[in-house]
C-alpha cells in the first residue's frame, strides 16, 4: 500500500496540542483512581532489577508465568520513583503513552489521507472506548505501549520504503520486538508488515522476512523465560468454534465499541468498496489480522472488546479513507462526513464513559478493601475475595518497597480454606466478591464488599467456617504427590466425579483453584507451606482435604 511524503504543517503540533489537552479533560475523573485487578502484582516487581525482568526466569515467573510481557512490569518500575502508591502517576504515564500513539497514528494515516480525515480519524482513535479503558486502568499500559510501538515500527518501516535509509529499519525492528516484549496481540506486526509493503508478491515477502526473524527470535526468549508458549488456561482449546462465534459476534463488538452507531461502519466499508476496492481489501484483511489474537477468547464480551485498540486504529482509518473518497466525488461530502463523524464519536463517548464507570467502581472497592493494610489500624486482616492475590502483592509493596509496619495479613481467594488457617484471631475480617471486569453489573453479580472489626470479626469468621464444615460431608479425595525435578506432580486417583480445587498456603496468601486430575505445580512455586486437594461434587458439598506438607520432610495426610 503506497503513501505520499508527509508535508510538514504549522497546524500539526496544535492539532496535538488540543488534543493532548482533550484527552486530559476526558480522562480527568479516573486519573486519580485507586489500583484495581493486576496493578499491585505489577508494583511489586518495582523492587526487581531490568535486567532481571528480561532475563532471569525465576525472577520474571515470580511476576507471570503464562506470558512474557516485560514491558509491564519494567513500565511500572520506570513510575515507581516518582509516584510510589499514588495511582495519579501510572494514570499519567497511560495517558502520555496514549497521546504518543495517537500522534504517531495521525503521521501514519497522513501518509495515505488528507489533513482533515486523518486528523478526524485521530480523534475517534483517541476518544474510543479501549483507549479510555488502557488509561483508566493501570495495568493496561502494556497494551499502551504495545500499541505505539508497532505504530513507531511500520511508521519506520514505510519511511524506510521511501528514503531506503539502514538505520530507519532498523529502528523499525527494534521497536517491534518492543511490541512484542509488550504484548502478544502485537504478534501480528510481521503479517501486517507484509499487507502495507508496497510491490510484488515477492518483494512484500522480502521486506517482511526482517520482522518474522524478529519474532521467531521473540518466541524463542518467550519459550525460554516462561518454559513454553503460555496463554490462559481458560483459553478455548477449540479454534475453529471460537473463530465462528467471533465472526457472529462482530456486531456485538461493534456495539460495545460505538453504541447504535456501530452501524455507520458498514456504510463506511461500502463507501470505500464502491470507490476503492484496493483499498477496501486491505481494510478488510486489517480488520481480520488485528482480530485475530483474540480468537481463542470463549466468547465476545466486553473482556476482548476493550482489547481492541488496533482494530479500532484500522476502523479509524477506514473512516480516513472513505471520507476522503466521498469527498473527491461528492459536492456536499464535508456535511456527510462531518455527521459520520458526528455519529462515531458519540458513540465512542458514550463507550468509553461506561468503560471509565467500571474502572471507577471497582477502584472505590478495592480502595475500601485497601484501607484495612494502607491505614495500619489493625494487628491482623483476613481478606476474601477470589482476587486475594491483589492484596497480598498490596502487602510487599508496603512491606518491601516502602518499608511500613503492616498488618498481619492472610488473604485467602476461596472460603473453603478458612476451616483449615493456622491463625483465627483477626481484628478484621474483610469479605470482597465480584471484583472482577464487568460492564453493567447486574444486582446479583454487582461488586461487594463487606468489613467486620472487633467482635464483629470472630462472630463474621465462625460463621463462615459454619457455614463451610456445613458442607463438609464427603471424604477426602485419594492423591498423589509426586516431587520430580520439574515439579510436584499432583494425580488424582479418586474416582468420584465433580470438580477438585487446589488450596496452595502462603505466609500471607491461600489461592485456591481448580485443577485437572493430573496437575503439575512448577519447580519455581517456592516458599509455600502446604497444599490441600478439595472435592466439591454436583450437589456443592465438599470433601475433607487430602494435605501435602511442604519443607526439607515433606509428608502427606
Amino acid at each position: 500500500m503506497s503513501g505520499q511524503t508527509l508535508k510538514k504543517s504549522k497546524s500539526v503540533p496544535a492539532f496535538l496540542c488540543l488534543l493532548f489537552a482533550g484527552l486530559v479533560l476526558f480522562n480527568l475523573r479516573v486519573l486519580d483512581s485507586w489500583f484495581i485487578v493486576d496493578d499491585t502484582a505489577c508494583l511489586s516487581c518495582a523492587r526487581f532489577e531490568v535486567k532481571d525482568l528480561l532475563f532471569d526466569r525465576e525472577t520474571y515467573r515470580y511476576f507471570n508465568r503464562m506470558f512474557f510481557t516485560p514491558v509491564l512490569p519494567i513500565s511500572f518500575k520506570i513510575v515507581w520513583p516518582f509516584s510510589h502508591l499514588n495511582p495519579a502517576g501510572y494514570h499519567i504515564h497511560n495517558l502520555a503513552s496514549l497521546t504518543l500513539g495517537c500522534t504517531l497514528f495521525y503521521c501514519l494515516i497522513r501518509l495515505y489521507a488528507s489533513a482533515l480525515a486523518s486528523a478526524l480519524a485521530t480523534c475517534l482513535l483517541a476518544f474510543s472506548m479501549p483507549a479510555s479503558f488502557d488509561v483508566a486502568w493501570c495495568t493496561r499500559i502494556h497494551y499502551l505501549w504495545g500499541f505505539t510501538a508497532s505504530l513507531s515500527s511500520i511508521y519506520l518501516f514505510k519511511l524506510w520504503e521511501q528514503k531506503r535509509h539502514s538505520f530507519l529499519l532498523l529502528m523499525s525492528l527494534v521497536t517491534a520486538m518492543v511490541s512484542f516484549l509488550s504484548k502478544e496481540a502485537y504478534l501480528i506486526l510481521p503479517v501486517t508488515i507484509t499487507v502495507i509493503s508496497e510491490g510484488s508478491v515477492k518483494n512484500r515477502i522480502a521486506r517482511s522476512a526482517p520482522y518474522f526473524v524478529m519474532l521467531a527470535l521473540y518466541i524463542a526468549w518467550r519459550y525460554y523465560m516462561i518454559s513454553g508458549l503460555g496463554g490462559y488456561p481458560g483459553s478455548t482449546s477449540h479454534p475453529l468454534g471460537s473463530l465462528i462465534r467471533l465472526g457472529s459476534g462482530l456486531p456485538l463488538l461493534a456495539e460495545l465499541l460505538y453504541g447504535k452507531a456501530g452501524a455507520v461502519i458498514i456504510a463506511l466499508l461500502v463507501i470505500l468498496a464502491i470507490t476503492n476496492l484496493r483499498k477496501f481489501f486491505v481494510i478488510i484483511t486489517l480488520l481480520a489480522i488485528t482480530i485475530s489474537p483474540f480468537v481463542f477468547y470463549p466468547g465476545v464480551s466486553f473482556a476482548p472488546a476493550n482489547k481492541l485498540l488496533s482494530t479500532t486504529a484500522v476502523v479509524c482509518a477506514l473512516f480516513a479513507f472513505a471520507t476522503d473518497r466521498l469527498r473527491e466525488k461528492l459536492r456536499f461530502s464535508h456535511i456527510i462526513s462531518l455527521s459520520l463523524f458526528s455519529l462515531l464519536l458519540a458513540g465512542s463517548i458514550h463507550s468509553s464513559i461506561r468503560a471509565q464507570d467500571t474502572v471507577l467502581t471497582l477502584s472505590k472497592y478495592y480502595w475500601k478493601v485497601s484501607q484495612e493494610l494502607v491505614d495500619n489500624r489493625n494487628r491482623s486482616v483476613l481478606i476474601v475475595t477470589p482476587h486475594a492475590y491483589y492484596f497480598s502483592a498490596l502487602h510487599d509493596v508496603l512491606t518491601e518497597l516502602l518499608g511500613r509496619d503492616v498488618p498481619i495479613l492472610r488473604s485467602a481467594s476461596s472460603k473453603l480454606a478458612l476451616p483449615y488457617l493456622d491463625v483465627k484471631d483477626f481484628d478484621s475480617v474483610v469479605i470482597a466478591e465480584n471484583l472482577s471486569l464487568g460492564l453493567d453489573w447486574s444486582p446479583e453479580n454487582s461488586p461487594d464488599v463487606k468489613v467486620f472489626r472487633g467482635k464483629r470479626a470472630q462472630d463474621s469468621l465462625k460463621s463462615l467456617v459454619t457455614e463451610v464444615m456445613s458442607k463438609t460431608i464427603l471424604d477426602a479425595p485419594r492423591v498423589s504427590f509426586q516431587e520430580k525435578k520439574d515439579g510436584l506432580r499432583i494425580l488424582i486417583t479418586d474416582a468420584r466425579n465433580g470438580t477438585y480445587i487446589r488450596c496452595l498456603y502462603r505466609e500471607e496468601y491461600i489461592g485456591c483453584y481448580p485443577i485437572p486430575r493430573d496437575y503439575n505445580l512448577p519447580p519455581d512455586v517456592r516458599g509455600f507451606e502446604r497444599i490441600d486437594i478439595f472435592l466439591i461434587d454436583s450437589m456443592g458439598n465438599v470433601s475433607k482435604p487430602t494435605t501435602f506438607k511442604n519443607g526439607p520432610h515433606s509428608s502427606v495426610t
